[in-house]
C-alpha cells in the first residue's frame, strides 16, 4: 500500500512539473513569438515613418537630387530655398488659422459632449431613446465629410458665413460632437456607479461628483479624445475647401494644396509645407504618447 501511494506520488510530481526539455522548448516558443512581434512592430514602424522622413528630406533637397533616378534617400547638396519660399508665402498664417480653429472646435466638443454623455449613461432614461440616439450618433460619426460638405456650403452661402474662422469651429464641432459622445458614453460605463453613489450619499451634489470624482477618474480617455479630436480638426480638409476662400481663414491643408500650380510643381515648396503640417502631430503623439495609451486602454485591464 505504501510502495502504491508513493509511485503514485512520483507519477503526480512527473506529470505536474515540467521536465527540462519540455521548459526549453516552451522558452523557444515564447521568444519565437516575441520575436515575431517585434518584427512586425519594427516593419510597421517602418512604413509608417519612412515616408514622413521622405517628405522631410525632400524638403532641402536640391532640384537634381529631386529628379534623380533612382532617388536618393539623402541630399547631395543640402538647400533652403523652398524653406524660404513657403516663409515669404506666409505659412504662419495659415499655421495659426488652424491652430485656432483646431483648439477652439476641440474644447467646445469636449464642453458639449461630456454632459451628453454623461446623461446617456447616467440618467435613467428609456432604453430605446437612448439605444437609438447612440446609433444614430454612431451613424454620424461614420458618415464621410464629402456626404455633407455641399448641403452645409448651400446652407453657409444662404446665411452669408462663408469664409469666417467661427464658421469652421462650428462645423468642425458638429461633425465631431457625434465621435466624442459615442467615444465618452463607454468610458462612463466603465466607471463604476458606485463611486458616484457614494459621494451623493456624503452630501455632494451631482455637479460636484462629476467634477471632484468622475471626471478626474476619465481625465486619461478624455485626453485621449481631445488629441484625437484636435488632429481631426488640424487635418480636415474637405469643408475646409468649400469655406476658405481667402488667405485671412485658410487652414494649413488647404495652404499646402495652393502650393501645387497648374503648370509647375515645385515639390521641394509642398515638402516643406506638408513638414510644417505633420511635425505638430509628431511632436504631441511622441511626447503624450503616455496618455494616449492610458486613455485608450482605460477600463481594459479591470475588465468592466
Amino acid at each position: 500500500m505504501l510502495m502504491a501511494q508513493t509511485e503514485a506520488r512520483e507519477t503526480a510530481t512527473t506529470e505536474t512539473v515540467p521536465l527540462p526539455v519540455e521548459m526549453a522548448v516552451q522558452e523557444r516558443r515564447f521568444n519565437l513569438r516575441k520575436l515575431l512581434v517585434v518584427i512586425v512592430l519594427y516593419l510597421a514602424a517602418f512604413w509608417t515613418l519612412v515616408p514622413m522622413y521622405w517628405v522631410a528630406i525632400s524638403s532641402i533637397k536640391s532640384l537634381r537630387d529631386l529628379a534623380h533616378i533612382p532617388p536618393r534617400f539623402f541630399p547631395t547638396d543640402p538647400r533652403l530655398d523652398a524653406w524660404v519660399t513657403i516663409f515669404e508665402r506666409r505659412i504662419l498664417e495659415n499655421v495659426y488659422n488652424s491652430l485656432v480653429v483646431a483648439t477652439l472646435a476641440t474644447i467646445i466638443c469636449l464642453v458639449i459632449s461630456v454632459p451628453a454623455a454623461y446623461a446617456a449613461t447616467r440618467m435613467r432614461l428609456p432604453f430605446k431613446f437612448v439605444a437609438i440616439v447612440v446609433g444614430l450618433m454612431g451613424l454620424v460619426a461614420l458618415l464621410p465629410p464629402i456626404a455633407s460638405a455641399i448641403p452645409l456650403f448651400l446652407l453657409g452661402s444662404d446665411l452669408g458665413i462663408i469664409d469666417e474662422k467661427y464658421t469652421l469651429i462650428i462645423l468642425y464641432t458638429v461633425l465631431n460632437t457625434a465621435f466624442a459622445v459615442w467615444v465618452l458614453r463607454g468610458t462612463f460605463m466603465d466607471v463604476p456607479m458606485d463611486v458616484e453613489e457614494a459621494a451623493l450619499m456624503d452630501g455632494d451634489t451631482r455637479f460636484g461628483a462629476v467634477r471632484r470624482i468622475l471626471l478626474p477618474l476619465i481625465f486619461p480617455s478624455l485626453f485621449s479624445i481631445a488629441i484625437l479630436l484636435f488632429i481631426f480638426n488640424w487635418n480636415e480638409y474637405i469643408i475646409a475647401l468649400y469655406f476658405v476662400n481667402s488667405m485671412k481663414t485658410m487652414t494649413l491643408p488647404i495652404a499646402i494644396q495652393a502650393q501645387i500650380p497648374q503648370h509647375e510643381l515645385d515639390w521641394g515648396v509642398v515638402s516643406a509645407a506638408g513638414t510644417i503640417a505633420v511635425f505638430p502631430v509628431l511632436v504631441a503623439a511622441f511626447t503624450l504618447q503616455r496618455f494616449l495609451v492610458r486613455g485608450l486602454t482605460f477600463g481594459v485591464a479591470s475588465g468592466q
